[in-house]
């Protein structure tokens, strides 16, 4: 990563270098809300069958945990999640 590439930019393309180290062996990723976008929604969704990617603004992040599946809410739960409250910046959970 660059110095200058904000979070939200190296997603995707790290994503990508991360499966092609570990033979497409990344099932799922957890981010922090900074990480967020559209295009970086659908190009991890395609990339990785588990996608923790909360949106920003507590209002959002509340309404997407009410509609999130089991592993969205135990990524979520690993990173030490709340509403509004976000702890870590580590971005990546390789685990299979």
């Amino acid at each position: 990563m660059n110095r200058h590439e904000g979070d939200a930019v190296v997603a995707v393309r790290e994503t990508k270098s991360l499966q092609e180290q570990f033979d497409n062996n990344v099932k799922r990723r957890s981010f922090d809300r900074g990480f967020h976008s559209p295009e970086n929604q659908a190009g991890l969704s395609e990339l990785v069958n588990h996608l923790c990617l909360p949106k920003p603004g507590a209002k959002q992040s509340v309404v997407q945990q009410s509609e999130a599946d089991d592993e969205f809410r135990a990524a979520q739960l690993r990173r030490g999640w709340s509403p509004g409250f976000q702890p870590r910046q580590n971005s990546t959970d390789t685990a299979a």
